[in-house]
Order: structure tokens, then C-alpha cells, then sequence
């Protein structure tokens, strides 16, 4: 149905929200940031798609990619913990364990 609704509304940020949703959740992660980042071009602003596109990084262990976008995410929110989390974790998981900490303090 999203994938309809897609066709008629392309530059539409939330159906490509929802869509990454739902292959996140269908355990297709490459997908799921394919949307997420979709719609982080079609809203270069909104911190949500970032933190999306960097936590589920992690489960695809992109790292890099994880610490770029979270990284960006606790500019803007410095107290977010599934974010300062997910953060450390990436840290931890490049063996940088001194940033890990950071994050997690």
C-alpha cells in the first residue's frame, strides 16, 4: 500500500519514514536506510531521520556511517540516550574505547 502511496506522492518524507519502518522491521536494513536516507534529502533537517539511519546502521555494522549520523543527532539532542547509547556502541564495536565511554558517561 506505502509503495502505491509512494507512486502518487514521491517527495513525500513520512511515507518514506514509514517505509523504512517497515523494512526495518522486515529485517531488510539495506532498504531501510535507503528510505530513511530518501527522505533525509527531501528533509536535510529533521534529526529523526539521522538517528534512524545511524542506529540502524549499527545492525548492519556500517559504523562509520552510525557515528556520522548519530554523531550529527547529538549536536542537535545532547541528552538523548538511545542515541548516546547507540553512539557508544558503534565507538566500541571500532574498538575506540575511549569515545565509547564518553558516550556513555
Amino acid at each position: 500500500m506505502l509503495n502505491r502511496v509512494l507512486n502518487l506522492k514521491p517527495n513525500d518524507t513520512l511515507v518514506h519514514l514509514l517505509l523504512g519502518k517497515i523494512y526495518l522491521l522486515s529485517n531488510q536494513l539495506d532498504k531501510a536506510i535507503s528510505e530513511y536516507n530518501l527522505a533525509l534529502k527531501l528533509e536535510p533537517d529533521n534529526i529523526l531521520l539521522g538517528a534512524n539511519i545511524g542506529l540502524t546502521s549499527i545492525l548492519i555494522s556500517d559504523y562509520i556511517n552510525a557515528v556520522q549520523n548519530l554523531g550529527k543527532v547529538t549536536l542537535a539532542y545532547p541528552l538523548q540516550l538511545k542515541v548516546l547509547a547507540g553512539l557508544g556502541n558503534a565507538y566500541h564495536a571500532m574498538k575506540n574505547y575511549s569515545l565509547a565511554k564518553e558516550q556513555y558517561k
